[in-house]
């Protein structure tokens, strides 16, 4: 009886640390000192950086993953073009942890990012 009662509690706590990670809709999260950076996670596994350093524009795309004790890895995908690596805005590392500090809030490096509110249409 207690194999059960174990084997239903794991199949229960699984079950729901997989639903904490589906996105319904896109999660926007902006360094709350510089407005213009923000972490887009557009979906259950892609994601967008965006920042803004005096006349330059930076950032990468790819795809996240929860690698458990709070973290998030994002890595930024391949560039098509090997010019664009030579660019001001190429982010030269293309792996990067986030902690997770609660729901509305998260680590990047040295920056504190808290939850935009979307705005519906």
């Amino acid at each position: 009886m207690k194999v059960v009662n174990i084997l239903i509690f794991c199949t229960i706590v699984l079950s729901c640390k997989n639903q904490a990670l589906k996105l319904n809709s896109p999660l926007i999260y902006r360094d709350v000192k510089d407005k213009q950076f923000t972490i887009q996670f557009t979906s259950d596994i892609d994601f967008v950086v965006h920042g803004r350093a005096f006349e330059n524009n930076y950032g990468c795309i790819g795809k996240w993953k929860y690698i458990g004790d709070h973290k998030i890895l994002l890595k930024c995908g391949e560039i098509k073009d090997p010019l664009l690596a030579i660019e001001p805005g190429y982010m030269k590392e293309r792996d990067h942890i986030i902690e997770i500090l609660s729901n509305s809030r998260i680590k990047y490096e040295s920056r504190i990012l808290k939850r935009a509110k979307l705005i519906s249409n």
